[in-house]
């Protein structure tokens, strides 16, 4: 027994899906720049919390020397 399959026409469909995959491409687009901004900002905040911490390891050094001469 084999069930055959019919595929009914919608009027709609075709006018639809152009501009459901417009946003869907839009969509995409947004969510690329928006990880690409994330990733920028994540690599700046490592940066400043390596250059911050630099800063403070050479301060105590200073410090350190400061008086140690005392």
């Amino acid at each position: 027994m084999t069930t055959g399959l019919k595929v009914k026409s919608f009027t709609g469909v075709t006018k639809i899906a152009p501009a459901n995959i417009e946003a869907r491409s839009t969509e995409t687009a947004l969510r690329e720049a928006q990880y690409a901004l994330d990733m920028t900002l994540h690599d700046l905040r490592s940066e400043f919390i390596q250059r911050e911490g630099k800063l403070r390891q050479d301060y105590l050094d200073r410090v350190a020397q400061i008086t140690a001469g005392e």
